[in-house]
């Protein structure tokens, strides 16, 4: 079944406001793409391209947000939070620290701690007003649904790279 936007009409008023539908579209055409929106202040707010990195078996940082501007404050991060084993899956290997060139690059991440893998955060947007960036993240943590398949204790943490943040960062979590 597919629906269009003059099916609802409150729905398309929404979407025009965020600049997501033509004002004379009735297609529905919801454009996600990066665009300038008007964020709170008078400046634009802008989509940042992020880029997540894969981390089979991360150390298990513990709970709050982090920033990393250069190597030497992810190396010290790193070497200090405990490596995790989930089973024979590594065999105790201790991951090596993510290469990520400082001079272009920030790393930026929330960890919940250690608790049940379905719940490890997931990045909802990365958002730049001005210098300033709001990277919002949500998690179904800690009553929320998980399967069988992830009941093992995990590090619930996820980190991306950024271009080089230049202003201050902004964590939300968002529920579901």
């Amino acid at each position: 079944m597919v629906f269009s936007c003059s099916d609802f009409p409150e729905v398309k008023a929404q979407l025009q406001s965020l600049e997501l539908v033509d004002a004379d579209s009735d297609s529905g055409g919801y454009d996600i793409s990066p665009r300038v929106l008007r964020g709170a202040g008078d400046e634009p707010t802008q989509s940042v391209s992020y880029q997540v990195l894969e981390l089979p078996n991360p150390p298990a940082f513990p709970a709050g947000t982090y920033v990393f501007t250069s190597r030497d404050e992810l190396n010290d991060a790193w070497t200090s939070a405990p490596q995790t084993d989930p089973g024979d899956l590594f065999s105790g290997t201790r991951m090596p620290v993510p290469n990520v060139d400082f001079s272009i690059s920030s790393v930026v991440g929330v960890s919940l701690g250690v608790g049940t893998r379905c719940y490890i955060p997931q990045i909802v947007d990365v958002t730049a007003q001005g210098s300033n960036l709001l990277f919002r993240y949500r998690s179904n943590e800690p009553d929320g649904p998980t399967t069988l398949a992830c009941l093992h204790q995990w590090p619930l943490a996820v980190f991306v790279k950024i271009p080089k943040l230049k202003g201050a960062i902004v964590f939300s979590r968002v529920t579901l």
